[in-house]
């Protein structure tokens, strides 16, 4: 049996690279429903892949808007460019989502609002979808 190479990524950096927020007329009614769409892209340079998640959040009342973004690079190596695809589009922002997460949740509670906190998304469903 011959020893079999797996391809490794490593994360070498994550940063929040996007965040907006605005809110309207404050109120004591909590958030009913937030309306968001996450959106991923992914560049390749060298053994460097740069994977950007970015969420964007409108809820009616009380006329909020959040548009935010992370960016994780990570290291390849010995990775087919069918691995490099899979991990760039599942994997990778499958790492940077809770992140991304976290940061919506805080600057709700920081602005006084109830917490507002993201469904885990299934990025292979995603891609299969």
């Amino acid at each position: 049996m011959g020893e079999q190479t797996l391809a490794t990524f490593q994360l070498k950096t994550l940063s929040l690279v996007k965040s907006f927020f605005t809110i309207g007329e404050m109120s004591d009614s909590p958030i009913e429903k937030e309306v968001f769409n996450v959106h991923t892209s992914h560049s390749k340079q060298e053994n460097d892949i740069g994977v950007l998640v970015e969420v964007h959040i409108e809820v009616p009342a009380p006329s909020l808007k959040i548009n935010a973004a992370y960016e994780g690079i990570f290291t390849t190596s010995n990775s087919s460019e069918e691995e490099t695809e899979h991990f760039a589009k599942v994997n990778g922002p499958a790492i940077i989502f809770p992140s991304l997460r976290y940061h919506i949740r805080h600057i709700t509670l920081e602005a006084g609002l109830p917490p507002l906190i993201l469904p885990l998304i299934n990025f292979t469903k995603i891609r299969n979808d």
